[in-house]
């Protein structure tokens, strides 16, 4: 595993979403409280030193973004099963899917922003939503 591939490892297990936007590398606290400074600011560093090789090889913060969208998948199909919601995140994995299969990370890329964006639209119990919203 390269130095990157940890930094992100352990950013998610700190309970941040990492995720590519072009040619932005963004980051958002999904834990409660204030998150570690000591821990977070080295490992974001990994991260901005390592930036053209994340963007060089997408596949690992794509395989990372698909392994979050499953871990909140239940949550998430609960809340809205049998509203308009439902029927537009049922779209987006079938896009998901297809996109992935056929190996078109640009689309992949987009419809994965595509369904967080849904689904922070979704309320969580005693949070802002699945992805609460912090940039860096």
């Amino acid at each position: 595993m390269t130095p990157w591939m940890d930094a992100i490892d352990r950013l998610r297990l700190l309970r941040y979403s990492i995720n590519l936007d072009g040619e932005k590398i963004r980051y958002f606290y999904q834990g409660k409280g204030d998150p570690s400074v000591e821990e977070i600011i080295p490992l974001l560093e990994v991260l901005k030193a390592h930036k053209a090789d994340v963007l060089r090889d997408p596949c690992f913060l794509i395989e990372q973004t698909l392994h979050e969208i499953n871990r909140i998948y239940p949550e998430v199909r609960g809340k809205v099963k049998n509203t308009p919601r439902w029927q537009t995140l049922s779209k987006l994995e079938q896009e998901i899917n297809r996109l992935a299969l056929e190996g078109d990370l640009v689309g992949l890329e987009r419809a994965l922003k595509a369904y967080k964006e849904a689904a922070l639209t979704v309320e969580s119990k005693g949070s802002q939503g699945y992805f609460e919203r912090r940039e860096g």
